[in-house]
């Protein structure tokens, strides 16, 4: 057996119990190696992509369960949202992207899809943080509407700019 063993060895190039140690590579080898490396990080970043938004997996480890909307779906829908949400939402819209922006699949199918998801969040976030400034506003004038009031009657001009 030892024999054998040995054998084995010196026809790999390897010393005896080192079979699993990686022999050198050429060039295009390299080349090859590399490009599967990245093949391989861009898909799984596209599958991050594609999960990015839709809740946690499945408690066992598998997958999450398919949605009945899609994530734009959902946030052009929902009338609920709250800004902490949203925002946390467009952060791992982004971060899911960006390694696959890094390992060439910005035209991918799946990203484009992700980018308008995004700029869907960009654009309601930016549409909710001013109706909630605007609301504020509007509040605070209503706190003073007494004070608005006696000046209106009065006649004297009164800023109501929300």
């Amino acid at each position: 057996k030892e024999a054998h063993r040995l054998k084995r060895s010196s026809q790999s190039g390897l010393p005896a119990g080192r079979k699993s140690m990686a022999k050198t590579a050429s060039a295009p080898e390299l080349v090859r190696l590399k490009g599967a490396a990245k093949a391989v990080q861009l898909l799984g970043g596209l599958k991050a992509l594609r999960r990015a938004g839709m809740g946690e997996d499945g408690e066992d480890g598998g997958e999450a369960p398919v949605p009945e909307m899609t994530v734009m779906e959902r946030v052009l829908r929902d009338c609920l949202d709250d800004l902490p949400a949203l925002e946390k939402l467009e952060v791992e819209l982004q971060q899911a992207g960006d390694p696959v922006d890094e390992f060439g699949g910005a035209r991918h199918a799946s990203k484009v899809v992700a980018d308008r998801t995004l700029g869907v969040v960009r654009r309601k976030l930016h549409l909710m943080r001013e109706v909630t400034s605007r609301k504020s506003a509007f509040g605070a004038l209503v706190g003073k509407r007494e004070e608005i009031f006696e000046a209106v009657g009065k006649g004297q001009e009164v800023d109501l700019e929300l």
